[in-house]
């Protein structure tokens, strides 16, 4: 929209509308006037120089160098600070809390770009201030805060997403009592999660907080249908045996309401494509398509796993069958009479 136009030009033609630090802090035993405090705001200055993503550096020096008079030692020209107004000086120093501040600018360009330029400024400037004893320098501002903090969201989102699948699978596990099947319901619920990271990778995307969720949340709807499917099969499967029946049976039985499922959430997430901010459109293609991969799981690959991994021997234990009792059509207790299982008239 013409908001974000008038911020990418303003962000391409000042060099950044975001801002980045170096904050400098020197011991009681230094001042502003010392050379080491002043050789260290000049290394700092050039490191942010040396940046190509970093643009405009500006310190205390500059401002100094702006005042009227003629260009000596800055030492030298300490004193003209107190002519400069309060409200600009203080955006560089604060000589009663001996500290200072190289400010530059930075593109609005994504955390994925700048985590390893910081990484980088960070390292030097930790090699630089071993050479200037008392004096500490690091980054900081809103840049530097927002990569870190970012970044330690996108690590907390991914651990949880791990834990919570292997602790989902594991409920599948004890719930249906069958490490077999706890095995069977993984491939359905990866698959989502695949197919959306190879769409964000194709795009060339990178890992960010709204695709980040769609991930947890995709997962769970996906979970949740595994559930529905397998619980109906199990059901189905005790009537008489027959696995691909069964299958079947349950397609009809719940293959409808997964697919209405499945179209009401999409319908829903898909609104957001019309949203004029990128990050809403990218939550909610990427939600859209792992949804719809959840379904092709759900109604594809888990009812082949479950014709090929699907045992006698274990469809006897789990149904409860005993193979002397396969050939008499036995109904569990919890099934009840069924409609479409009759015993053919004599003749």
């Amino acid at each position: 929209n013409e908001s974000f136009q008038a911020l990418q030009d303003c962000d391409e033609r000042l060099g950044g509308i975001l801002i980045v630090h170096v904050l400098i802090e020197w011991s009681p035993e230094q001042s502003l006037e010392s050379p080491v405090v002043l050789a260290a705001i000049r290394k700092a200055q050039s490191l942010l120089e040396a940046e190509p993503l970093i643009n405009y550096p500006v310190s205390v020096l500059d401002l100094l160098a702006s005042l009227p008079g003629s260009r000596g030692d800055p030492a030298d020209r300490i004193g003209l600070l107190a002519l400069v107004p309060d409200d600009i000086r203080q955006r560089f120093v604060a000589p009663q809390r001996r500290r200072t501040v190289v400010t530059a600018r930075t593109l609005d360009a994504g955390t994925a770009v700048y985590a390893p330029v910081f990484a980088k400024l960070r390292r030097d400037l930790d090699a630089a201030q071993s050479e200037f004893e008392g004096v500490t320098m690091r980054p900081t501002g809103t840049s530097v805060v927002a990569v870190q903090n970012l970044n330690r969201m996108i690590r907390d989102l991914t651990g949880s997403l791990l834990l919570a699948a292997v602790v989902i699978f594991g409920v599948i596990w004890a719930a249906f009592r069958s490490f077999r099947v706890g095995l069977i319901s993984v491939l359905p619920n990866v698959f989502p999660l695949v197919v959306t990271a190879s769409l964000l990778a194709w795009r060339g995307g990178t890992l960010q907080i709204s695709t980040a969720i769609v991930f947890t949340v995709c997962l769970g709807i996906a979970v949740d249908d595994t559930i529905h499917f397998i619980t109906r099969f199990l059901r189905e499967v005790r009537i008489d045996g027959d696995v691909p029946e069964a299958i079947r049976r349950t397609m009809v039985a719940v293959g409808s309401a997964l697919i209405t499922t499945t179209a009401v959430l999409v319908a829903g997430f898909g609104i957001l494509l019309l949203s004029e901010m990128w990050a809403m459109r990218a939550f909610a293609l990427s939600a859209c398509v792992a949804l719809l991969a959840a379904l092709v799981g759900d109604l594809v690959l888990l009812p082949a796993l479950l014709v090929c991994f699907v045992r006698r021997r274990w469809m006897h234990l789990a149904a409860g069958i005993t193979p002397a009792d396969e050939g008499r059509g036995r109904e569990t207790p919890c099934d009840g009479p069924r409609a479409d299982v009759t015993e053919a008239p004599a003749g």
